[in-house]
């Protein structure tokens, strides 16, 4: 388990996006909506399930990254990047500490 700050922890799941496509990883989080803790095995890459059209919004702004939940209720998701707790990417376990 390492300590990672949250702009490296944002670091790697962009790094993972550019080069893990298919491979899922493991992310733990604060909804935004209404503050729950939310865990979640996702993917990024997956362009099964897409209905067409674009987003009404750039996620990058809202500072949001996309993704796609593997659980049974699968869809595509957001993920708050200022709210990541923790992270599990390519074999190792990433907690966020707000100082290192």
């Amino acid at each position: 388990m390492k300590k990672v700050t949250r702009q490296a922890a944002v670091e790697l799941l962009l790094s993972h996006r550019r080069f893990g496509q298919g491979r899922i990883f493991a992310v733990a989080f604060i909804k935004r909506t209404n503050g729950e803790r939310r865990v979640m095995n996702a993917r990024f890459g997956v362009k099964k399930h897409l209905k067409g059209g674009e987003l009404k919004y750039d996620p990058k702004t809202h500072r949001l990254i996309g993704c796609f939940d593997v659980a049974p209720g699968k869809g595509y998701r957001m993920i708050a990047t200022e709210s990541i707790i923790d992270l599990k990417v390519d074999g190792e376990h990433y907690i966020v500490a707000e100082t290192i």
